[in-house]
């Protein structure tokens, strides 16, 4: 089964857009997600209208009632 793609935005304490970037969803749970990048991925900035390659894997962790986020760059 291929894995469900999404875009991730990180906002700002105001609801600004400050960060998107594309993902992979390895795990979706009523709890959290975990989701997979791969290298050669973009990061946009949106506050300095810039992008961003980067060129490794990474695992993030996102639980839905917390205000935090777990991240490994591999």
């Amino acid at each position: 089964m291929e894995p469900k793609h999404l875009t991730i935005e990180a906002r700002k304490f105001d609801g600004r857009p400050h960060y998107s970037w594309d993902g992979d969803v390895l795990v979706q749970t009523e709890a959290y997600l975990l989701v997979a990048n791969t290298p050669g991925r973009t990061l946009l900035h949106h506050r300095r209208e810039a992008v961003y390659t980067y060129d490794n894997y990474s695992l993030e962790f996102y639980p839905l009632d917390a205000d935090f986020t777990v991240g490994l760059d591999i």
